[in-house]
């Protein structure tokens, strides 16, 4: 790994005989599991250091992974749906399958003691390494504990996020200079969500300045409260608004609760990218106030500042591109194992996909790739492993599948499919956002996949992406197979369109993306046709009405080099 522009924080050995597990983005937290992961890294480009993720501590030893995976319910997926619904309620997709704004987040925290911010505790002061990188919230509660009174924290929290429309679009979303005003702006956004102010507690009123708009030194003041009832108010204070189209803008808020609690500075800043396209960043800069509040921040409620930060960003994007705000990362590390309890509806179409693009009878064993040598597969969605696992387990298929690869943006998803793998040296699984350019180049690598990718495979993934990602990532998927030359094949599962069954999911799709996951109905074929592939075979399976159609496709070459 340092050899390829990795850095390297910690490293320890582990048997042979557990996957290595890699985490991938500007914020890496350590995953703590049974016998599970091994290694977390960020890229040096990102401005990041790895971190090991520690031995499992005896209760989690204690814990087997068969009842470990019973927890994943019903009732689980329902409460996500619920949860998700309500973030959403009033917000309808229509039918543009727009998905939520990919955001990066990051933190950064310092210890000091006292009243005076310059007087900070580094580790040679006994802080601990999280100080820098904020990585370990267990480390930095014992820390804070020594004296709970006196050791405060400096919270730097930021997201950022490209959003499909011009600056001055996203500042008049922002600023309210559209239809309803701020009041219905900042109602939409919840941008008290980004001081880590959790739900059922939420922005249930706004009064803005004279006149409505936001002005250096002008003042606005919401009302806090759940099921209808105010419980505090939280005032902001303008301290800075530009705007100009070349530029973009900043608006810099200071903001604090009744109480004074919790005082903020939020600087939020939308810049011109691309043609047609801007750039959107959110910072949270807070000080917690001791004992407790500065013990809960470290405890957890950081990240929760992360993600309202990054749920701004997403409620954004949909306000001024249309679609909908459903963000599947957050949803699938609520749901978890949760989405096996689909497996019945699933399987025979993974079976299937095993069979047409691995040439595996039944998805199981039989012969290994070109002139029989074994395949290099890379999965991009891998969900909780259970189709790789079937897949590396079957009778022959140590000759057919050398090596394997799974990727999923969900933390505990890819938690999930590395416990689920964790007896299988050749399968290793990568945390990460295959949306992010250059994600699958990483996992192809050399020392993940042994070289490039024989075949890529997909299961009910490409549903839940926008047409725009969609055409984004089976470009890097033909890019990738095409370094190693002629031969490689892509294998696609979704569901589709087809009886009443479907066209009910459709509808509950288009009144809310939650309550069916982000998956939406489409054709696969015909994408794959239209983004430039040679489709070689395409089945259809169907459990009590559930559609699923399977394809696989081969990429041809850009027409400059034919």
């Amino acid at each position: 790994l340092g050899q390829e522009s990795w850095n390297i924080f910690a490293f320890r050995e582990a048997p042979s005989a557990m996957p290595l597990i890699i985490s991938v983005g500007g914020h890496v937290r350590p995953i703590l599991a049974a016998r599970a992961p091994l290694l977390h890294a960020a890229t040096l480009a990102q401005g990041s250091a790895g971190a090991l993720g520690r031995p499992p501590s005896a209760a989690a030893r204690a814990v087997p992974p068969a009842a470990a995976a019973a927890v994943a319910t019903a009732a689980v997926a329902a409460v996500a749906a619920m949860a998700a619904a309500r973030r959403m309620r009033g917000r309808r997709s229509g039918r543009t399958a727009r998905r939520s704004a990919l955001v990066e987040v990051r933190s950064a925290v310092a210890f000091y003691r006292g009243d005076d911010p310059s007087n900070v505790v580094d580790v040679d002061g006994g802080a601990p390494a999280s100080g820098a990188d904020t990585q370990d919230s267990l480390a930095e509660v014992a820390f804070l504990l020594r004296d709970p009174l006196s050791t405060r924290l400096q919270v730097t929290t930021s997201a950022s996020a490209e959003l499909p429309t011009a600056a001055a679009a996203a500042w008049s979303a922002l600023t309210g200079a559209g239809a309803g005003g701020l009041k219905a702006s900042w109602l939409r956004l919840q941008p008290t969500g980004c001081y880590g102010i959790p739900w059922p507690l939420e922005l249930m009123e706004v009064r803005a300045p004279a006149g409505g708009e936001l002005r250096v030194g002008s003042e606005v003041v919401g009302k806090l409260g759940a099921f209808g009832q105010e419980t505090k108010r939280f005032r902001w204070r303008v301290d800075r608004v530009e705007f100009s189209d070349d530029a973009g803008g900043v608006l810099v808020l200071e903001g604090t609760t009744s109480e004074k609690e919790l005082v903020v500075r939020h600087t939020l800043e939308i810049r011109p990218s691309s043609a047609g396209r801007c750039r959107v960043s959110s910072e949270v800069y807070y000080s917690p106030l001791p004992p407790l509040q500065t013990i809960l921040n470290a405890a957890g409620g950081r990240r929760s500042v992360e993600e309202g930060n990054a749920s701004m960003l997403r409620r954004l994007g949909a306000m001024v591109s249309g679609g909908v705000d459903f963000d599947p990362v957050a949803f699938y590390n609520l749901v978890g194992r949760g989405v096996d309890l689909l497996g019945p509806l699933e399987d025979g179409a993974r079976a299937t996909l095993a069979r047409l693009l691995l040439g595996l009878p039944s998805g199981a064993a039989g012969a290994g790739g070109a002139n029989g040598a074994g395949l290099k597969v890379l999965e991009i969605g891998c969900g909780t492993g259970r189709w790789a696992k079937e897949l590396l387990d079957a009778p022959g298929a140590e000759t057919a599948v050398t090596s394997y690869v799974g990727i999923d943006s969900s933390e505990t998803m890819a938690l999930a499919a590395a416990t689920e793998l964790r007896a299988l040296p050749r399968a290793r699984v990568m945390h990460a956002d295959a949306r992010v350019p250059g994600i699958l180049g990483d996992a192809a690598g050399s020392r993940l996949l042994g070289g490039t990718a024989d075949r890529i495979a997909m299961s009910y993934v490409m549903d839940i992406l926008d047409e725009t990602d969609q055409l984004a990532l089976l470009d890097a998927c033909r890019d990738l197979l095409l370094k190693g030359g002629t031969g490689g094949k892509l294998g696609l599962c979704s569901i589709c369109q087809g009886g009443p069954v479907m066209s009910t999911w459709q509808a509950a799709w288009d009144a809310n993306p939650a309550l069916v996951g982000g998956c939406r109905p489409f054709d696969a074929a015909l994408l794959l046709r239209r983004a430039g592939w040679e489709v070689e075979a395409e089945e259809r399976a169907e459990v009590l009405g559930y559609a699923s159609q399977i394809v696989v496709a081969s990429p041809r070459l850009p027409a400059a080099a034919e």
